[in-house]
């Protein structure tokens, strides 16, 4: 799965995590990406980065990253036949 992340500061260690569970982590929100993974709920974000300011208008999934297990366990078509599309 191709994602975007924010808010974990560019955490290497985390991204190679990322990368050995077969999630391609890209800089840019592009409309190929699958989802941004976010390191807390979007309503509890004050300021919202570029990243998520784009992945809102190319009204693309966000999500809440709580463990990888979970994260493992993402069903894309489920995540994007219940988000919203205009």
């Amino acid at each position: 799965m191709r994602i975007v992340i924010s808010g974990f500061n560019n955490d290497e260690t985390f991204i190679k995590k990322l990368e050995q569970n077969n999630f391609k982590v890209t800089e840019t929100v592009e409309k190929d990406t699958d989802f941004l993974l976010t390191n807390k709920p979007i309503d509890d974000i004050k300021i919202m980065s570029s990243k998520i300011k784009h992945t809102i208008a190319k009204n693309l999934p966000i999500v809440c990253y709580t463990n990888l297990e979970d994260l493992k366990s993402i069903n894309l078509k489920e995540l994007r036949d219940n988000h919203y599309r205009k």
